[in-house]
């Protein structure tokens, strides 16, 4: 089993995000963050940062990663979600954020190709029943 703790966001090319991770980053309960520098294989723009949090339950610090794609939007449908959540501390007024709807988003975690993440690796022989 496998818990995703990043959060993925896409933002019009040639978006200027630092001043927005400079003021999330001083949101409590983050006590850094820090630019994850990867080198791609491929031409497609992305970032990546590490915002690191003590865990209310441990006591350890812990992180998520925040990862940023730089491109057009690709889904066929986005709808307008409130950020409302005890976890997240939120108050009203509640901030908008566009999402893909329930199928496009679906479509897209069904689709999706990362061999580095889950799942049997490619080149492993697989038996089907």
């Amino acid at each position: 089993m496998r818990l995703s703790t990043d959060i993925d966001i896409i933002v019009a090319p040639d978006t200027d995000v630092d001043t927005y991770i400079s003021k999330a980053s001083t949101i409590f309960p983050f006590k850094q963050c820090e630019e994850q520098v990867r080198i791609g294989k491929n031409s497609i723009e992305k970032r990546h940062f590490k915002f690191t949090y003590q865990s209310p339950i441990t006591g350890k610090d812990i992180y998520i990663l925040l990862d940023i794609l730089f491109a057009e939007n690709p889904y066929t449908k986005v709808v307008d979600c409130e950020i409302r959540n005890d976890l997240l501390l939120t108050e009203p007024e509640y901030l908008l954020v566009k999402t893909p709807d329930i199928n496009c988003i679906l479509g897209n975690k069904l689709t999706a190709f990362e061999p580095h993440t889950t799942g049997i690796p490619l080149n492993v022989k697989k038996i089907w029943k």
